[in-house]
């Protein structure tokens, strides 16, 4: 397999040469290699007909005006950025992207990297990850090299390199091969230089042009250079954002019926990590550009693919009605209709060119099939509720881990599909059929506070945040306290939204057998020494109903003595409001979740007489603009009831109001994680 993969990549590095066994030669500039069969352009050979292949360079498409810099040059500006920002792990000195379009719709990308490594971290700068789909693009290393310090130069050679198959998750549109190159030879102190270019030989829709740049990045940046080049008969409109802190020069030139633009700027800081924060994409400086005036044509591409495979045919229409019929209204058949996609289509991406990878496979494929991804579920979905006469449509959006989308520059845009519904009234909502297990109307917190096109209905809609509520996690506990200080417990967990269906996920993944063991291991992460006793899990399978987890425990010697003194720290409380993200007292860039949050906890604690409970109820009352507390402790003669509520309003938390928010969190912690204090008495 990995021999296949590599001819696979050195053909798109070089045209091909195919020697067979009675002598003869046949060219082509396209091979692919399967069941002991080669592939050619035109012809097919099998493996015994071959002698050999030779791997020819295709200069034609690897010609690039950029070329590594002199050494003598790159050793001055690597002088130059040290001075200016002494203290940095890696320095880039030159971020330089080329992003041409020609005649034919074909376009090319040519990038020049040069960067320094200055700490042990940031070696990482010699590996270079690119990613291609070899149906539609070729890529071409023009040049890789490390410089060590003294001026020696150390050439990448191609055993430096090597392919393999992408991570899959959840949300690809598309599949391909990943090239890692590691140059060669890297030290602290030495500078890496690459040079390659990916020319894209037929792209999803020849008639949509984009551009993105960002100036920036986690390294400071001494020059940063960009520039799209097209025919003088295209239309190029562009939008900058955040400029405000860069200077920024733009140039426009047409000389041979070529127009270019040009933005430059140099000596740029680089931005600081931080748990919990945005898409580098939304607070960088960046460039964003379309050939594309608005979104029609992209809208009615996208829709004409839709449409065409949105069929209701007698089998979808059949499986919808015997679904739905016993539904007691629309959210009732959206639901069945939900939970059927959900639970009976299976995720597995089988994407390969625009037609299957932006808008997905037929509805009557896919449930035929009983697999798809992303969008083909969302494809199905939308088809099934169109049988019973409910208006839905597949959405496109970018999980709320990316950047959001520029509404001024239409574009490809999404990595994900997920279904909007409208109801007689107009009013809509979304759900995401990707996922196994959200109860309706739930659905992926990867897809809140995002963008949605929807095609079909030309428009683009924005995704609200659920209230808190909505993400609901409710605890409750019935605990007792024996005369020698063992504490048993009645641990009870209700959910709602996408949190019920990660726990919902997580205990079907474990085999019936091994879920004795997985709840033992629990129960003894809550506190050491804790046993199980038993325990209940409601609804698993059945995901129209609330999930419940039932467990039962105790725990040996819970009570802490000091001097006459014990000391009990309620269990599981402080550990659930430990949100380690607000360990910086300050930080840059917004906190942000990718949802609303509420939680609540109820404990009924009953103590024995030999202990007396000291006088110390307390409540806790706090509220930000983003964030709600309360909490109340209350104490009586054997019996101590906790219940507390923490809302989280939204998912971001900006900088202004960061300061606030974590005060408010510490409060809370410090609030749980007082101990109630006993005093031991003797029974009369």
């Amino acid at each position: 397999m990995r021999f296949m993969l590599m001819l696979l990549v050195i053909s798109t590095l070089f045209g091909q040469q195919i020697e067979t066994r009675d002598g003869a030669r046949l060219k082509s500039n396209s091979l692919k290699l399967k069941n002991d069969r080669v592939y050619l352009k035109d012809t097919t050979l099998s493996k015994e007909m071959v002698r050999r292949i030779m791997f020819v360079k295709n200069t034609q498409e690897r010609q690039t005006t950029m070329h590594t810099w002199s050494i003598k040059k790159i050793l001055a500006m690597k002088d130059s950025a040290m001075a200016a920002f002494p203290h940095e792990k890696g320095i880039t000195i030159l971020d330089n992207g080329m992003l041409q379009l020609n005649g034919d719709g074909t376009r090319s990308f040519t990038y020049h990297f040069i960067g320094i490594i200055n700490s042990p971290e940031r070696k990482d700068m010699a590996t270079l990850r690119l990613y291609f789909d070899p149906e539609l693009e070729k890529i071409y290393v023009i040049s890789a090299r490390t410089i060590k310090k003294n001026g020696t130069v150390i050439n990448f050679s191609p055993k430096d390199m090597k392919i393999s198959k992408p991570r899959e998750g959840m949300v690809f549109f598309d599949k391909g091969y990943t090239m890692t190159i590691n140059i060669p030879s890297c030290e602290v102190g030495d500078v890496v230089e690459y040079i390659y270019k990916d020319y894209i030989f037929s792209p999803w829709n020849k008639k949509i042009f984009t551009a993105y740049w960002s100036f920036t990045g986690k390294d400071p940046v001494w020059i940063s250079s960009y520039t799209v080049k097209m025919p003088d008969t295209s239309s190029f409109h562009y939008k900058l954002l955040r400029m405000d802190t860069i200077a920024l020069d733009t140039a426009y030139t047409i000389s041979h019926h070529i127009k270019t633009y040009r933005f430059n700027t140099s000596k740029l800081a680089g931005y600081t990590e931080e748990p919990l924060m945005p898409s580098p994409g939304d607070f960088l400086p960046v460039m964003a550009g379309s050939n594309q005036p608005d979104w029609s044509y992209i809208f009615k591409w996208y829709s004409d693919f839709q449409k065409s495979r949105m069929t209701v045919t007698n089998d979808i229409k059949y499986l919808a009605d015997s679904i739905v019929s016993k539904a007691s209204d629309i959210d009732d058949s959206i639901a069945r209709i939900y939970y059927f996609v959900q639970q009976n289509i299976r995720y597995i991406s089988i994407k390969g060119a625009a037609a299957s990878g932006v808008s997905g496979h037929p509805a009557e494929q896919t449930l035929k099939n009983g697999y798809g991804d992303c969008t083909d579920k969302a494809i199905l979905f939308a088809t099934m509720l169109k049988a019973e006469g409910i208006e839905a449509y597949p959405v496109y959006l970018r999980t709320n881990n990316g950047p959001s989308l520029i509404k001024e520059i239409p574009s490809y845009y999404g990595n994900h599909a997920i279904d909007q519904i409208f109801y007689p009234d107009k009013k809509y909502r979304f759900l995401d059929a990707t996922g196994v297990f959200n109860r309706y109307p739930s659905f992926s917190a990867w897809d809140h506070g995002v963008y949605a096109i929807n095609a079909i209905k030309k428009g683009i809609y924005f995704i609200d945040v659920p209230k808190p509520e909505e993400n609901l996690r409710e605890y409750t506990y019935k605990m007792q306290l024996d005369s020698a200080g063992t504490l048993f417990v009645k641990f009870y967990s209700s959910y709602t939204g996408d949190y019920e269906a990660s726990i919902r996920y997580y205990w079907n993944y474990w085999k019936k057998e091994d879920r004795m063991r997985i709840a033992q291991n629990m129960t003894a992460k809550i506190y050491p020494g804790a046993v199980m006793d038993s325990f209940n899990l409601i609804n698993l399978k059945d995901i129209s109903k609330p999930f419940h987890l039932i467990l039962y425990y105790h725990i040996p010697n819970y009570l802490k003595k000091y001097g006459k003194y014990y000391l009990l720290s309620l269990p599981e409380i402080k550990d659930r409001y430990n949100f380690p993200e607000i360990a910086l007292s300050k930080r840059h860039h917004p906190l942000l979740y990718h949802t609303s949050l509420e939680i609540k906890d109820s404990i009924m604690l009953t103590v024995p007489d030999n202990f007396s409970l000291l006088p110390q109820g307390d409540s806790i009352s706090d509220s930000t603009a983003k964030s709600y507390y309360k909490g109340t402790l209350k104490l009586k003669k054997n019996s101590i009831i906790f219940r507390d509520a923490f809302k989280r309003y939204s998912r971001k938390i900006p900088v202004s109001m960061y300061e606030n928010y974590r005060n408010e969190i510490l409060k809370i912690k410090k609030f749980v994680s007082t101990p109630i204090v006993f005093e031991h008495t003797e029974v009369r």
